[in-house]
């Protein structure tokens, strides 16, 4: 099983589903709808509560401190 990694967005983008807005908090599930599944500028992201949704990269800020610490030493 994939890890999920803990993001949460920068931008308004609650014109896709009510309550995404900016400083909320997701999890990665990687490969999720058409749009992460055609181009890796997108990823899929579990939003709890609200919904599922691919997400742009770049609207996005990682915030998973294991995820920091192995890209470190990258």
């Amino acid at each position: 099983m994939d890890r999920h990694t803990k993001v949460k967005i920068k931008t308004d983008l609650s014109k896709y589903a009510n309550g995404l807005l900016p400083e909320i908090e997701g999890y990665t599930v990687g490969q999720y709808g058409t749009w992460s599944n055609g181009s890796d500028r997108f990823i899929g992201v579990c939003f709890s509560g609200i919904t599922t949704i691919d997400v742009l990269w770049e609207f996005l800020v990682i915030i998973d401190s294991e995820y920091e610490t192995v890209s470190s030493f990258v």
